[in-house]
């Protein structure tokens, strides 16, 4: 009886508090799943997402350099052929200035006069601090203009260039048999090949003639990719470099900030002619590396790891923010509906508690009827 009546006691308070302590049970076990659920989900997209940003970097990387390897090819085997270019336009000009000047005055100047009005108009066309330059010659040989006033008025027609060739000869046969044309020549040893172009100019016995040094023009052309290479855009996160075997050449626009001469030093120790990425741990970045033999340079691409990462822990801290603000929100609404759930439950076990006094009362009222009834 004793433990009858202490179990109906107790049905109340189960009503009362097992509700609660299950809600509350279940409110932690999904806060706690979600706690859990959100580490490993943003600890595999962190992975995932710097895996995916190495990769897309190295594909862009390599491409990058390997475009800039076929521009620069291009140029490469394209310099005689700008040279070419270059040599007739300014002859052009050159036949064309002396062409208005001796029809202009032909016939109300004498010759002589013509002549040096002409030389004097072809002498003030010079380029590059008077490496190049017009000069004027007659088939006799005699040099008429020169960038050297030394010889002019001296007869070349039996000069030979360093490698032998009578130079001055060949030019007159060009004009002769077929009014211009280009000839290669060296005027030193310890000098490069030049492209000539010599051009009739049909009077007076004259032709005009220039030159440009190979080399000098793949210089040019070298600083040109640089100055180029220079003002490309690049994120934060990527540079530009190009090294020879003495050092870096250039560095792109931004990257100062990170790249030193340490790590300038790191980035060339790991250069070699083969293509390929590379690791700097110190530096925790990747580099790749492509030689362009013609110039003999490296050309790099690279990109820092750290900045990307610092980037995606900021944007994961911003989302784990909010992912706090909705557990908070969880909590916050168990907690009302546990308000709620527990009321209800107190009224439902005071009913309880009233429906077990008065079946109690009932039981006792029976058993007093059953006593006065049945008397002993």
């Amino acid at each position: 009886m004793t433990m009858k009546l202490f179990s109906e006691k107790s049905i109340p308070r189960l009503v009362l508090i097992a509700p609660l302590l299950t809600l509350a049970a279940v409110t932690a076990a999904i806060v706690y799943f979600y706690a859990n659920r959100f580490n490993y989900y943003f600890e595999a997209e962190s992975r995932r997402y710097l895996k995916e940003f190495i990769n897309v970097e190295k594909k862009q990387g390599e491409e990058f350099i390997k475009d800039l390897g076929l521009l620069l090819d291009y140029k490469e085997n394209h310099i005689e052929d700008d040279i070419r270019k270059s040599l007739v336009e300014r002859v052009d000009i050159a036949y064309e200035t002396a062409a208005y000047i001796y029809d202009k005055y032909h016939g109300k100047l004498s010759a002589e006069q013509i002549k040096q009005q002409i030389n004097d108009a072809l002498h003030q066309m010079v380029w590059h601090g008077k490496r190049n330059f017009i000069w004027i010659t007659d088939i006799e040989g005699n040099n008429l203009l020169s960038a050297n006033e030394q010889i002019d008025g001296v007869n070349i027609f039996d000069y030979r260039d360093a490698d032998g060739k009578l130079v001055i000869q060949e030019e007159i046969k060009i004009v002769k048999s077929r009014g211009s044309g280009f000839l290669m020549t060296r005027f030193a040893k310890n000098q490069a090949r030049q492209i000539m172009y010599v051009k009739d100019f049909g009077h007076y016995g004259w032709f005009f003639g220039t030159g440009r040094h190979i080399d000098y023009t793949r210089e040019e052309l070298k600083t040109s990719m640089l100055l180029m290479l220079n003002e490309m855009p690049t994120d934060k996160t990527a540079f530009i470099a190009v090294f020879d075997e003495r050092g870096p050449l250039l560095v792109s626009k931004g990257a100062s900030d990170y790249i030193h001469d340490e790590n300038t030093r790191l980035i060339q120790g790991r250069l070699s002619r083969k293509s390929g990425w590379y690791e700097l741990p110190s530096y925790k970045a990747l580099i790749y590396s492509e030689y362009f033999k013609p110039f003999g340079w490296h050309l790099v691409y690279g990109f820092d790891i750290t900045h990307f990462s610092e980037e995606l822990n900021k944007a994961i801290g911003e989302l784990s923010g909010k992912i706090d603000e909705e557990r908070l929100r969880i909590i916050f609404v168990s907690i009302v509906i546990m308000f709620f759930v527990g009321i209800f439950s107190l009224l439902l076990s005071r009913r309880l508690i009233q429906q077990s006094k008065m079946a109690a009362m009932g039981d006792m009222i029976s058993m007093i009827a059953h006593q006065w009834r049945q008397p002993l």
